[in-house]
């Protein structure tokens, strides 16, 4: 297709139709479309006028025309098609083509209810044809509507609109025409969109499954914000100096001995489940990066003195890991809600995160400065059948896989032989890949792991020879690392007193969220009490109730820092609220009777979640108190 000359075709361009499409578009600030009347065209395309007196086309190839749209009745093709196809209540539609937008219409004047409807168009030749040829300012501008172009936006496009609470009920379909066309595109497409749902579906997974568990760590790990430094302090402190990330891939054991030429010479990021194999090698990195907070990572830190290591943890870690650790503690954020309001106004460097800590690894070199970034150990597959390398906390039997187990996926090795892998390796290794393409700033991505899965976007070398060619002896980092050691200061370095006003003024806010939520509770076993009941002539006693959960709920809303504090254990409860059943019964007081029974389990679930985050910090109250006391 790239080698496809545009044709005119047969009609004139229609400026009031483009000015009019336009326009629709601008409206919804997709003011970079009114730039694509400018665009070359590298697409044989061929207008005409259809026996409705509508206007369809077709794309030459060859010298043979393959018609997107009826050349007869478009609109009755369109309808004929979309009358075909089944439309789940509230799902997330996913359309490949616009073409000229018939079939997009017939879906909007459908009698269902859907969020949103997704149209990828991956040729801008075709959408620039549309917009000079028909009038689709009616679809522009449904606010339902959001318009992709291109073959590579759309995943980007997904992550912008699309989170994990929008993935259960997803449909795709392909203007059949399409296929014909574009169906070596279409293959990818389809599998990056799968890769996009199981990054989101892994990311589900770990919320529904941690967020109790994160809660806890970031209110626990809250009296340290007075004894850490912020890792802001150190980004681009660090420029054009090689950073190795080191994982804890079973290939580790091949080089790990040669990273001891890289100390004081090149950055050693080590993730915290590499720790024990680099210090039985005698090798001390110069950060570990630990973020998750399941008691299980805690044991990545067993039985060494890790008080050496400069240790870079996001709120979320699990709190054991900071109450053993004595020696210095650099903290990150990496979330939104109550991370971002318990930590308000300290501007703590971010870092992202993609599901395994070597992604934020990654993030930490390159915010430090690197430019030259070293993967070590980063296998993302089992090579040799095996899931970690020799010494780390896995070394036991659950570090031999079973084959035949069928739940593996397989990836091309740095080789080109195939591996296999897990979802979760594959999500991690898709977060790699896109973090690489996206980031346009000439760094150079070497895979020096000597094994594992290929990472596209990376130059694949030993390790000697990166340490050989890449490594300048003329830096010296000790001396960069311990003079911003030595002129910063810890975040909120004598300011507990602040701190612990900020938590009794919480408390008291929470409080005041259990009072009125509550008032919501008995409201709600009221109704539910009513529709149980046999009586007549309730409508007027439901309509009181009604009336209270409304005031209930509009207070809830204006309590929007106090939802925050309780974000991170609520997101289970407002997906599992979204996602329940929503079928309608024929019933109409059953039906009632399952809505107020639904309504009274959610407001419950605040309840016990400000219950849970009260608790903690009440602790912290105490903490700071003691703290207070002792040193008067």
């Amino acid at each position: 297709m790239n080698n496809l000359i545009f044709l005119l075709g047969v009609f004139n361009i229609d400026a009031n139709i483009l000015k009019k499409n336009l326009e629709s578009l601008n409206e919804k600030e997709n003011s970079e479309y009114a730039q694509l009347s400018l665009k070359a065209s590298t697409i044989d395309l061929r207008v005409y006028e259809s026996r409705d007196l509508n206007k369809t086309f077709a794309v030459v190839e060859n010298n043979k025309e393959k018609l997107i749209h009826s050349k007869y009745y478009p609109e009755m093709e369109a309808k004929r098609w979309i009358d075909e196809l089944n439309f789940k209540k509230n799902a997330i539609i996913i359309v490949f083509g616009l073409g000229y937008g018939y079939h997009v219409r017939e879906i909007l004047k459908k009698d269902i209810e859907f969020s949103k409807l997704i149209i990828i168009e991956p040729f801008i030749e075709i959408f620039k044809s549309a917009i000079e040829n028909v009038d689709l300012s009616d679809i522009f501008k449904d606010d339902r509507v959001l318009m992709v172009l291109g073959n590579e936006s759309y995943v980007f496009a997904l992550g912008d609109n699309l989170s994990w609470m929008d993935i259960e009920d997803i449909a795709y379909f392909t203007l059949p025409t399409y296929i014909g066309i574009m169906q070596s595109d279409m293959k990818k497409m389809l599998s990056e969109i799968r890769r996009f749902v199981l990054n989101q579906v892994i990311q589900r997974n770990t919320i529904m499954h941690n967020s109790e568990r994160w809660q806890r760590n970031i209110f626990k790990n809250y009296k340290y914000i007075s004894k850490s430094w912020n890792s802001k302090s150190f980004f681009n402190k660090f420029i054009d100096i090689p950073a190795f990330i080191v994982s804890a891939g079973p290939s580790l054991n091949k080089n790990v001995s040669l990273l001891k030429e890289v100390q004081g010479k090149g950055l050693i990021i080590s993730v915290d489940t590499a720790l024990k194999v680099l210090v039985k090698e005698g090798i001390t990195p110069d950060f570990v990066v630990s973020l998750d907070g399941h008691i299980k990572n805690y044991e990545k830190f067993k039985d060494i003195n890790y008080d050496a290591y400069d240790l870079v943890y996001l709120p979320t870690v699990n709190n054991n890991i900071l109450d053993a650790h004595k020696g210095r503690k650099i903290i990150a954020s990496a979330y939104e809600g109550v991370a971002a309001i318990i930590y308000k106004d300290m501007d703590i460097g971010f870092l992202q995160t993609g599901g395994s800590v070597a992604n934020s690894a990654l993030d930490f070199a390159r915010r430090l400065g690197s430019k030259t970034i070293v993967f070590v150990g980063q296998d993302l597959a089992y090579t040799n059948d095996l899931t970690h390398a020799t010494g780390s906390m896995y070394d036991d039997q659950k570090n031999k896989i079973v084959i035949s187990k069928s739940d593996y996926f397989y990836v091309n090795d740095v080789d080109g032989n195939r591996l296999p892998t897990t979802g979760g390796l594959l999500s991690f290794k898709n977060w790699f890949e896109n973090y690489i393409k996206m980031d346009n700033d000439d760094v150079i991505y070497i895979d020096a792991t000597e094994g594992g899965a290929y990472i596209e976007g990376t130059k694949v070398l030993t390790l000697r020879s990166v340490i050989d060619s890449y490594i300048d002896s003329t830096h010296n980092l000790i001396e960069i690392k311990e003079s911003i050691f030595n002129n910063e200061s810890f975040i909120y370095d004598n300011k507990e007193g602040l701190l612990l006003e900020r938590l009794r003024e919480y408390k008291n806010n929470l409080d005041d969220l259990k009072f009125e939520v509550s008032e919501g509770v008995k409201a709600a076993k009221k109704l539910k009490s009513i529709f149980d009941s046999k009586i007549t002539n309730k409508q007027n006693k439901i309509n009181r109730i009604l009336h209270l959960l409304d005031a209930v709920d509009e207070q809830i809303k204006l309590r929007e820092a106090e939802i925050g504090l309780i974000s991170v254990v609520l997101q289970p409860v407002i997906y599992n609220a979204l996602n329940s059943n929503h079928i309608e019964l024929e019933d109409k007081n059953e039906d009632a009777i399952r809505i107020s029974e639904r309504t009274l389990r959610f407001y419950k679930e605040i309840v016990d979640s400000v219950e849970f985050a009260t608790e903690l910090i009440d602790e912290l109250i105490v903490h700071f108190e003691n703290n207070e006391k002792q040193s008067i």
